[in-house]
């Protein structure tokens, strides 16, 4: 039994310490690639630059297709302050969601979203809209493991879907 490690350990020792194969004379040595950042993708429009040059994300909303009188019917939400801004048809950046006459709830929209409100009036509801959402994967993951919400969509003001502002009409 000794007999056979020691020749493993014999061939372990010759294998590790034999020359290196020999490469042709015309072979040139082979640069390094540089590695590049790897980066999660963020949903369109979501970044934003800090003054220390650090990306931070951010959600946004698009509206499309709303009539001014349908638009006086929404509020943006900024992602800091309380403030609230009246919507446009057109994307808003740096947002935490929107606030619609028609609902005591708002529609928040995670960080690692960015959602398009698109127009559906109806006679009854001319600020009635759909909406799509495009999340970063990797934000949906962390927000779930954080117990936050990971998807766009109506949410109470309270709580860990609490905002500082208040519906406004």
């Amino acid at each position: 039994m000794s007999r056979n490690l020691s020749i493993i350990a014999t061939a372990i020792l010759t294998a590790s310490c034999s020359t290196p194969e020999q490469t042709p004379a015309d072979s040139q040595p082979v640069a390094t690639p540089t590695p590049k950042p790897i980066a999660t993708t963020p949903a369109p429009g979501n970044q934003q630059q800090t003054a220390d040059n650090k990306t931070l994300y951010t959600a946004s909303v698009t509206f499309r297709g709303f009539t001014p009188e349908a638009l006086a019917d929404f509020r943006i939400v900024p992602e800091n302050g309380t403030t609230l801004s009246m919507a446009s048809n057109g994307t808003h950046a740096s947002i935490d969601g929107f606030w619609w006459r028609h609902s005591r709830l708002w529609f928040k929209i995670p960080d690692h979203c960015s959602v398009v409100v698109t127009a559906a009036p109806t006679p009854e509801q001319p600020s009635a809209f759909t909406t799509t959402h495009d999340c970063d994967a990797l934000g949906t993951q962390i927000q779930k493991l954080r117990g936050l919400p990971h998807k766009p969509g109506f949410y109470i003001d309270e709580g860990n879907t609490g905002h500082g502002t208040d519906y406004p009409w």
